[in-house]
């Protein structure tokens, strides 16, 4: 399991508990390694995921997809789940997630996502989930695959400053379809992800779709991806 983090300290102590109970409830401890990014963190983000007794790794370029990279070149697992730093996940999760793959039918997916937030927040993840479900989109709070895949795909798309995740479901999607696997979104098992970088309200309607419907060319900028990605309240 990947977690990018850049000045979690707040957050990951959550996020870690989370996958604590999850790891525990899958039952395979020894069969999963968690490691944290520390993405050019100035607080005790390392500290913290340590405390845990997570493998921390260091990427120093404030990129999230770099970040995301860094972890999958450390890690030895045969699959690859990616986890927000400030997001906390079920704990029947994991099991689930290796049941799919496991079964050899699905090469990569998402799960659902909601928010901690008021319930208009609330509204418009669900929003969020039903439009990329529809559109057979993924944003990746929570991302899984095959470490083949993922390869196959290049990782990450390191020219990208946001949506990263979007893009790389796309392409895990599109290898399925050749190898005759499915990429799947989980339904009934969410994940809770802070609201910090969609509030003040509606800002994702202002932000994230447009980004997420074509306009390519903003993911690519470094000083318009900054502010919702790295300059959030922490």
């Amino acid at each position: 399991m990947i977690i990018p983090a850049y000045n979690e300290e707040g957050y990951i102590g959550n996020t870690l508990e989370s996958v604590k109970r999850a790891i525990g409830a899958y039952g395979n401890a020894g069969g999963v390694e968690v490691i944290v990014v520390d993405n050019n963190s100035t607080d005790g983000t390392a500290a913290v995921a340590t405390g845990y007794g997570a493998r921390v790794v260091f990427e120093g370029e404030n990129m999230i997809a770099k970040a995301r990279n860094a972890g999958a070149r450390a890690s030895r697992g045969e699959y690859l789940v990616f986890l927000d730093a400030d997001t906390t996940i079920d704990s029947s999760l994991l099991r689930r997630v290796d049941g799919l793959l496991e079964s050899g039918a699905v090469i990569g997916g998402g799960v659902f996502i909601d928010y901690d937030a008021h319930w208009d927040l609330r509204v418009l993840a669900r929003l969020m989930n039903y439009l990329c479900f529809v559109f057979r989109k993924q944003w990746g709070a929570f991302l899984f695959c095959e470490r083949a895949a993922f390869e196959r795909a290049g990782g990450f798309d390191k020219t990208m400053y946001g949506l990263e995740d979007v893009a790389l479901a796309k392409l895990l999607r599109a290898d399925g379809k050749l190898s005759g696997k499915r990429f799947v979104v989980i339904s009934d098992c969410r994940v809770v992800t802070s609201a910090r970088r969609v509030a003040p309200r509606w800002k994702m309607l202002r932000t994230r779709l447009p980004m997420m419907w074509g306009l390519k060319r903003k993911v690519r900028d470094p000083v318009r991806c900054r502010p919702i990605w790295y300059d959030v309240d922490r």
